[in-house]
């Protein structure tokens, strides 16, 4: 029992360690100059999701759709379709 919390108090320490090197040695802000990615901009805040579309159209059998608000169909192995 005392080894299992020993081993845990080690494994925590590490991860604590670990965390505060990563947190130090993070990516740094933009940069600022004139040879700079398109992309450099952009980060996992600035991303957006894209606009859904919906195709209007639901399952009729098993592997067919047919015109139906607010459903978007698709055909693989079989008919599926979820809401839009």
């Amino acid at each position: 029992m005392r080894t299992t919390f020993r081993h845990l108090a080690r494994f925590l320490a590490i991860v604590a360690v670990l965390g505060l090197i990563h947190a130090a040695l993070g990516p740094a802000g933009p940069a600022s100059g004139p040879y700079l990615s398109a992309l450099s901009d952009l980060g996992a805040g600035a991303l957006q999701a894209a606009p859904t579309h919906c195709s209007n159209r639901a399952c009729t059998s098993t592997v067919t759709c047919g015109k139906f608000a607010g459903y978007n169909c698709g055909v693989g192995d079989f008919c599926r379709e979820r809401p839009c």
